[in-house]
């Protein structure tokens, strides 16, 4: 069901509804908390300052960020 949510949510996306993407994408990430994929499409959506930069993405930001998941649930 993760990976049906997942789709749903980029077909979404690319029609100009990132909001309702994003809720797709988090149910996703409910339903399969170790999808590393689906993470990183919910933090690259919002926090692109982090993942589309001049750089490399910020891995000790996404390092940080999934500690802070961890110890949110």
């Amino acid at each position: 069901q993760a990976d049906v949510c997942f789709l749903e949510g980029h077909i979404l996306l690319r029609q100009g509804q990132r909001e309702t993407a994003l809720a797709l994408f988090r149910k996703a990430r409910e339903l399969d908390p170790e999808n590393w994929r689906i993470r990183k499409q919910i933090w690259a959506l919002e926090n692109p300052d982090r993942f589309y930069t001049t750089r490399n993405p910020d891995y000790r930001w996404q390092k940080e960020a999934l500690e802070n998941e961890r110890t949110e649930h």
